[in-house]
This record gives structure tokens, sequence and C-alpha cells, in this order.
């Protein structure tokens, strides 16, 4: 019996021992591919974080999609301008188009380098690292992806420092636009955005599909970033049982109003945004009415929901030590004259911190300016629990707007208190996170250790 157990304890190291090498056999395999493809391409590096590949010009750039998948670190070294780019699209013709480096799984470091004339989004979807990177974009895209973005269409790791320039034109059927990423499941950190963003998005259904943010369409973790750009959103509002793109294809038979969301930061906010500021100059809210709308359609969605720092703050959000300047205008192309008929009714949510919110807000200020509004808020929209100790400004705004209880307000000391402009406030648990002094028209948060200095501020008389 004895001998027995011996023989197969023999036999069980033998066949560990020789899965173990055939594993090393691989990895050396696998190993020497990824240095023949690299050394085929870059001059310098090894792809390791204490040695990366160089990319010192478009092509190296470009290139970076044929290790996308191998995990290697890369370092930009110059400037690369992208005018005159000329590559291959996915068949392999020839196209001035940027192909976005997808799925990349590696690490960039831009070393502060700046890719301009950038005409489509960087990356596709990512799952590596991004930093210290400066982005000037011209993009016009006309696609039916989820998600899109200029850095990236999507990450679920970490953006730190990157910056972006320029403009970014979107049209889709659905999904998640954002100025610097579409959807981010990961971190956004130290990062600024001051893009012109444009968009048409045709489609969408339930809650908040279509979400649209100055950083990110879709985020849960955005620390220490500004937006300071325009948004111009056109959407399709339409309620039904067959939703159909714009080529006519179902995507789904469930009734629905379609909801576009959309936030200075971030569309649609189901994690964190801390120390973060948006400062918009303009906010062009346009909705194009495709199906019969009346106000009991609305109970449950409503076709625009619209917040300086989040359009929708979910149950496990939290808005922390931010600051909104925004300034909002709406209009709509109805199938009929307006309010004709009750069957045409539109309804906008516009608030000057999140347009519906069940998660927290804390240590906020808020200076909203309206045109056209159909129904507004100066914190959120939506019921008064979990914020505490917000400022807002701008006399003409005078509580919290419930678009089922379109004449309830509320205004509670302690929680979110009128301010006038030019008045010194408190945030007794920011210290070192805001600074106000005797002249400041509004408290200024501490961005990357100065005081951030609003762009686009805009005083009236009455206040």
């Amino acid at each position: 019996m004895w001998k027995e157990i011996i023989i197969t304890i023999v036999v069980i190291g033998v066949l560990i021992g020789g899965g173990a090498i055939a594993r090393a056999i691989n990895e050396k395999k696998y190993n020497d591919k990824i240095e023949k493809i690299a050394s085929e391409i870059y001059a310098e590096g090894k792809g390791t974080e204490s040695n990366p590949y160089i990319v010192d010009n478009a092509y190296r750039l470009s290139s970076m999609s044929k290790l996308d998948k191998f995990k290697r670190y890369f370092k930009l070294t110059v400037d690369i301008d992208l005018a005159d780019w000329e590559g291959e699209d996915s068949d392999g013709n020839p196209t001035t188009i940027w192909k976005p480096i997808v799925p990349f799984e590696g690490y960039f470091d831009g070393d502060n380098h700046t890719i301009k004339n950038l005409n489509n989004n960087l990356f596709g979807s990512c799952s590596g690292e991004i930093k210290n990177l400066n982005l000037d974009v011209n993009i016009d895209c006309n696609n039916n992806f989820w998600y899109l973005g200029t850095i990236a269409n999507s990450s679920d790791n970490l953006i730190e420092n990157c910056h972006v320039t320029g403009t970014f034109k979107a049209n889709t059927d659905y999904g998640a636009i954002g100025g610097l990423v579409g959807e981010s499941t990961g971190t956004i950190r130290n990062c600024t955005s001051s893009v012109k963003i444009t968009t048409n998005i045709y489609s969408g259904n339930g809650e908040g599909r279509q979400r649209v943010g100055g950083i990110a369409g879709y985020g849960t973790n955005i620390e220490n970033c500004v937006f300071n750009g325009t948004l111009d959103v056109t959407a399709y509002v339409r309620k039904g049982r067959s939703e159909l793109n714009r080529t006519g294809k179902v995507l789904n038979s469930e009734e629905f109003v379609s909801t576009t969301c959309v936030g200075g930061i971030v569309g649609m906010l189901n994690g964190t945004v801390e120390k973060c500021v948006s400062d918009v100059g303009k906010v062009r809210l346009n909705a194009v009415l495709k199906s019969k709308l009346s106000l009991t359609d609305y109970k449950s969605n409503m076709p625009y929901v619209v917040g300086g720092i989040a359009g929708i703050n979910k149950k496990d959000g939290s808005i922390k030590n931010c600051a909104a300047v925004f300034s909002v205008s709406e209009e709509y192309q109805p199938p009929v004259t307006l309010f004709e008929q009750e069957e045409y009714y539109i309804q906008f949510m516009v608030a000057g911190v999140a347009g519906i919110s069940d998660g927290k807000i804390n240590n906020v200020i808020s200076h909203l300016s309206v045109t056209n509004t159909t129904g507004y808020g100066v914190i959120f929209g939506g019921d008064d629990h979990f914020v505490s100790n917000c400022y807002y400004y701008n006399q003409s705004f005078a509580g919290i707007y419930h678009p089922i209880k379109p004449n309830h307000f509320i205004e509670e000391e302690g929680i979110y208190m009128k301010a006038t402009v030019g008045q010194m406030v408190e945030f007794p648990d920011g210290q070192g996170i805001w600074t106000q002094e005797e002249g400041d028209l509004l408290p200024k948060l501490i961005y990357n250790d100065i005081p951030y200095e609003y762009k686009n501020l805009t005083i009236k008389s009455e206040e």
C-alpha cells in the first residue's frame, strides 16, 4: 500500500513539475513574440516600468495597438501633430481618420507632452493607465458605439493628469458621451476638460440611458477635475414599446420615455465626485419631440435631467467639496405647437448641482442661471435627504424643485442655504479645501494648491 502511495505522489509531482515547465516555455515564447514585434517598431525601450518603449512619432503611437494586450509600458517623449496623419482603417484601406488604440491594457505616460489635431478618440476601451497627457482635439464622429470620449471611449482603470481642449462632436443612438471618457468605472483624477461638446442623441430608454458629461458620461470616481468648456445637447424625446435607432433597428420592446441626463462633470454618477469645479459658460439643451407626451408620462421618467455637477446622482453617489457655475438655456422642436394640447407637454429638470439625487451632497456651492425653463432647482431636484452645508446663489431661485410637486420648495438652515454674491460663507469640515477672501464673489476651491478662478461667472444686478 505504501508503495502505491509513494508512486502516486511521484506521479503527481512529475505532472506538477511538467506543468510548471510547460508554463515557463509558453511564457518565454510569449515574451519572445512581444520582443520581436516591439523590436521592429520601437528603437528604444524594453516595455518595462523602468525602461518603457519610447514613443517619438505618430507611427509608434499608432503601433501601440499591436502591443495593446501585452500590458507593457510606453512613454511619449515629443509633441505629436496628427494634422497630416495617414493610416489604415479596419479593412486595411488608407484613411486620414485616427484609428483608436483598442483594447489598451498597458501603461501610457504622456510625460506632459501634447498630441494635436486628433480627429478621433485616442483609445477605445481601456483597462490600462493613462497619465500626464495633453490633447488638442477636433473630433466629429457619427457611430453607434455605447461610449464616446476624447481620451478613451471607456476606462476601468486610472486616467490622471490629462488635459483636453478643442471641439468634440458626437452623434450616437444611445450610451454615454464625455469630454474625457464616455464611461469610467475606474478613477479620473487631476484632469481638465475645456472641450466644446456638441451631441445629437437619437434614442435611449429608462433611467438615464443617454448620459453626457463634461468629464465623463458615466462615472464612479472623479477627483480634483475641472470642466470649463460648453455643452450643446440635442435629444430626440419619444415614448413607445419599440425603441428604434436611426437605421430602424429595434433595440428593445419595453415601454419607455427616453431620458437624457446631462452634468457639468458627469451625466450619471454611481460613485464619488470630490473637489471638482464645473465652470460652464454655455449649456444649450434642445429637445426634439417625436411622440405625444403628457404630464403623466413623466411620473417615473423625465426627458431631460440636468445638473451643474451631475445629471443623476444615484443612491451610492456622493458629491463633496464641489463648485458649479452653470448657465442653461432650453429649446424644443415639437411636432405641433408646444402646449397646444396636453399630450405634447415637455418637461426639463435643471438643478444647480444634481438634476435628480438619491445620494449625498456635502460642502457644495451652486450659481445657476437658466432661461426658457419648465422646471428647476438650486441644489438638486428630488427629495431633500443626504444634503448638508450647501450654498446657492441667484435670487431668482428659492429652494428645491420637485417635478411631481411643482409648487414644493424647501429651504432649511444647515442643509441648503441662500447666499448672496460676495457673502463670506464657511465650510466647517472644508479647511484647506476652500478659501474666500474679502472681495471674492464666491468661495474658491483649492485646485492644485491654487484657488480656482471662475472663468464663466456672470453676475446679475439683483444678486
